[in-house]
C-alpha cells in the first residue's frame, strides 16, 4: 500500500478537511445561537419575575396606606369626640364649681411632681376669692402665699385625665387596627 497519496486523493482529502472544519464552524454558530436564545429567556423569566415582585410590593404597599388611613381616620373620629366631650365637662365644671378650696398646700406639695401631675398654674391661697380665703384661713398649714387647688381645679384635672387617657386608649385601638390590617394582608399575599 503506497502512502503517498494520488493526485486523485489529495483533493478529496481536502474536500473532506474543509466540509469537517465548515460543519464544525457551522455547529459551532448554531451553538452559540442557542446559547443566545436561552440567555434570551432567561433574561425574560428574570424580568417577567422583577415585574411580579414589584407588582406584589406595590400591592402590599397600597395595602399598608389603606391600612394606614383607616387607622388614622377612626383616630381623629374618636379623638374629635373625646375633644367634644372635654369641652363639655369643661363648661358644665364652670357652671357647677363654687369655687372652694379643695386641697392645701400640704396635698398640693405632695402630688407635685408625681408621675403625670403638676401643681404649676393653680390659684394662690391670697388670690382674692372669697371661700378659698376662708378655707386658707382656716387651714393651720397654709400660709399666705400657697397655692390651694378649688373644687373646679380638682374637677377640670380629672376631666384632663380622662381625656389624656381616652386620646391614649384611643391611639392604641387605632395602632391595633393597622397592625392587624397588615397582619391579613400578609396572610393575603400569594
Amino acid at each position: 500500500m503506497c502512502l503517498i497519496p494520488s493526485p486523485i486523493q489529495a483533493p478529496r482529502a481536502g474536500l473532506l478537511f474543509l466540509a469537517a472544519c465548515a460543519a464544525a464552524i457551522t455547529g459551532a454558530a448554531v451553538m452559540h445561537q442557542i446559547d443566545r436564545v436561552e440567555i434570551a429567556h432567561l433574561h425574560q423569566a428574570a424580568a417577567e419575575r422583577e415585574r411580579e415582585l414589584a407588582t406584589r410590593a406595590l400591592r402590599v404597599h397600597e395595602q399598608a396606606d389603606d391600612a394606614a388611613a383607616l387607622a388614622q381616620a377612626a383616630y381623629d373620629s374618636a379623638s374629635l369626640a373625646i375633644d367634644q366631650l372635654m369641652q363639655e365637662r369643661d363648661h358644665a365644671i364652670t357652671a357647677a364649681a363654687t369655687g372652694r378650696a379643695c386641697l392645701g398646700s400640704r396635698v398640693l406639695r405632695v402630688l407635685d411632681g408625681a408621675p403625670g401631675v403638676s401643681v404649676a398654674g393653680l390659684p394662690s391661697a391670697a388670690s382674692g376669692a372669697a371661700d378659698a380665703a376662708a378655707a386658707a384661713s382656716t387651714d393651720p398649714d397654709q400660709a399666705d402665699g400657697d397655692q390651694i387647688a378649688t373644687d373646679a381645679d380638682v374637677a377640670a384635672w380629672a376631666v384632663a385625665a380622662g381625656g389624656q387617657y381616652e386620646q391614649c386608649r384611643a391611639r392604641i385601638v387605632a395602632l391595633n387596627s393597622y397592625f392587624s390590617r397588615l397582619a391579613t394582608a400578609e396572610k393575603d399575599r400569594p
